[in-house]
């Protein structure tokens, strides 16, 4: 048993599986959204503002790709942190900055897709490559307040038995990060799970209402979106599930260290579970855009074909395709 900052905690406990799927993670999202944002590079020179959000959406998962070598070490050796708190607060900014951003960037992606499907007119008024990147920096923004708010109400490294450092690991929570984290798992799983369900009922009705749509990629299409929710739900769920019981626990001030260590493994677990979107995300594009596989497939288009969005399916009933500025 090792002490961990307070409570004394099987630190061992779920290590092998959590282990394990870091490295997964890390071995096929690597080389999946590298993959994916070249094969998406050409429409991000278009004047057209999803791509931008695609893009952001993919980067946010190589923030957390590109720290998880540094924490699988340090989990799999259980060694004291000796790379001091500034990097410590580093490698947990960039997981949290993926969490946040991701959740961000996903929800106003169905949002803006459901805009280009039901009010086609609208969106071709919203969308330009310059709207995109404006609302990518304010989303982008937002994501780094709520990172350094965090970093602010918890310290980045503790001290356990023996003046061992160990890099946020904090059990018990402190309660002003436990109000913290409940705030923030209603705005990024709450909120968003029923945002996401709510664009999924509006485009399935819209693509219902349109006799132009074949009634297979009618199907299709909406079962790629319910793909998206569920995969949200399933993944995050269990993880803020966790963490909110916590946070509660934290709050009431009932026997803390008790309920940490019941809840030590189903965290560790649930943690390393929500990590598989940054390998889910990269398979979705490459399995739902017909251009990214083509690039992927052949390489380059010619420099004089046109580029379909990737964001939109072909079949999805628009009045005026110039006006969306989609090129078919």
């Amino acid at each position: 048993m090792n002490a961990t900052a307070g409570c004394d905690l099987d630190s061992s406990a779920g290590k092998i599986f959590a282990a394990t799927f870091y490295g997964g993670v890390f071995l096929l999202g690597l080389p999946l959204n590298c993959l994916v944002l070249w094969a998406m590079a050409p429409q991000l020179k278009t004047e057209q503002c999803l791509p931008v959000f695609s893009a952001s959406l993919l980067a946010s998962n190589l923030l957390l790709l590109v720290t998880l070598p540094l924490g699988l070490t340090y989990l799999l050796h259980h060694s004291p942190w000796t790379l001091g708190s500034a990097v410590c607060t580093l490698v947990r900014a960039a997981f949290f900055l993926h969490l946040f951003a991701s959740v961000l960037f996903l929800t106003w992606i169905s949002v803006v897709r459901y805009v280009a499907v039901g009010h086609p007119l609208r969106f071709a008024a919203f969308q330009s490559s310059r709207g995109g990147c404006l609302s990518c920096a304010t989303l982008w923004l937002l994501a780094l307040a709520l990172c350094a708010t965090g970093a602010f109400l918890v310290p980045s490294q503790g001290h356990g038995n023996g003046n061992r450092s160990y890099c946020f690991r904090t059990h018990p929570m402190p309660p002003d990060y436990a109000v913290f984290r409940l705030v923030t798992s209603v705005l990024f799983y709450i909120l968003p799970c029923l945002t996401l369900g709510t664009m999924y009922v509006l485009i399935q009705r819209t693509l219902w209402g349109a006799a132009s749509v074949q009634a297979v990629e009618r199907e299709r299409i909406t079962t790629m979106i319910a793909v998206v929710v569920a995969g949200f739900a399933l993944l995050y769920g269990p993880y803020h599930a966790v963490e909110c019981y916590r946070c509660i626990a934290v709050l009431l001030r009932r026997d803390i260290c008790s309920v940490e260590r019941a809840l030590f493994l189903p965290d560790r677990i649930t943690l390393a579970v929500s990590t598989l979107t940054a390998v889910l995300i990269p398979v979705f594009y490459i399995v739902s855009a017909k251009k990214v596989r083509q690039r992927i497939r052949h390489g380059p288009a010619n420099p004089g074909q046109q580029q379909v969005p990737h964001f939109l399916p072909s079949s999805i009933p628009v009045p005026r395709p110039s006006a969306l500025n989609c090129q078919s």
